[in-house]
C-alpha cells in the first residue's frame, strides 16, 4: 500500500507537468507558458501533495496505535509513528527536498544523517535514504524523457559505464567485507 502510494504521488506530479508543457515538450491541452492555466497546472500540486501528505499521516498514525493495542514489542530502532513523530518526518523531508533542490545535491546525502538522528541505526538508514532518492529519481528522468531532453548516446555510454563501475565496486565490497568477516561496509 505504501509504495503505491509513492507511485501515485509520483504520477501526479508528472500527469501535471505534462499537462502544462515544459521547455521542451507543448502542453498536452495547448496552456500557453506563463499564462493562468500554466500557474495554475504548476501551483495544483500543493493541495494535492498537502492532502497526499495528511493521508500518509493519518495512515501512519493509525497503523502505530493499532501496533500499540495489540501488544507489539518495538525493536531499539523502530519509529513509532505519533503525530509528533510524523510531522518531524514531514518537515525535514520538506527541508531536504527543498535543500537538496537548491545545492543541486542528491536528497539522500542529507537525509541518511536526518535518519540516523531519528535513532535509524547507519544501514537503515542509508537504505532509506536510497530508497526514497529512487523515485526523486524517477520522476526526474519521466519529466526529462517527457520534455525531450535525455541526449541518449551520453545517456548509454554512461549507464553502461555505471553499471560496470558498480558491479566492479560491489565485488571488491563482498572481497573486502569476507576478507574482514563484516557483514556491512557502514
Amino acid at each position: 500500500e505504501k509504495v503505491l502510494l509513492i507511485f501515485l504521488n509520483v504520477s501526479l506530479l508528472i500527469l501535471l507537468k505534462i499537462l502544462r508543457g515544459t521547455t521542451g515538450i507543448a502542453s498536452l491541452i495547448d496552456v500557453e507558458k506563463c499564462s493562468v492555466a500554466y500557474w495554475f497546472l504548476t501551483f495544483l500540486y500543493i493541495p494535492f501533495g498537502l492532502l497526499f501528505m495528511f493521508f500518509v499521516v493519518k495512515f501512519l498514525v493509525k497503523e502505530n496505535k493499532l501496533k500499540l493495542e495489540s501488544g507489539y514489542v518495538f525493536h531499539r530502532n523502530d519509529l513509532q509513528y505519533d503525530l509528533h513523530t510524523c510531522l518531524l518526518i514531514l518537515g525535514t523531508g520538506l527541508a531536504v527536498g527543498m535543500l537538496s533542490t537548491i545545492l543541486g545535491i542528491g536528497g539522500a546525502i542529507l537525509a541518511a544523517p536526518i535518519l540516523m538522528r531519528f535513532g535509524i541505526e547507519t544501514q537503515e538508514a542509508s537504505f532509506t535514504a536510497s530508497f526514497c532518492a529512487f523515485f526523486s529519481s524517477l520522476a526526474s528522468v519521466a519529466q526529462y524523457f517527457i520534455a525531450g531532453s535525455i541526449k541518449w548516446d551520453y545517456a548509454g555510454i554512461y549507464g553502461l559505464a555505471s553499471v560496470a563501475g558498480m558491479l566492479l565496486g560491489l565485488k571488491g565490497l563482498f572481497v573486502y567485507l569476507k576478507e574482514n568477516n563484516m557483514l556491512y561496509m557502514i
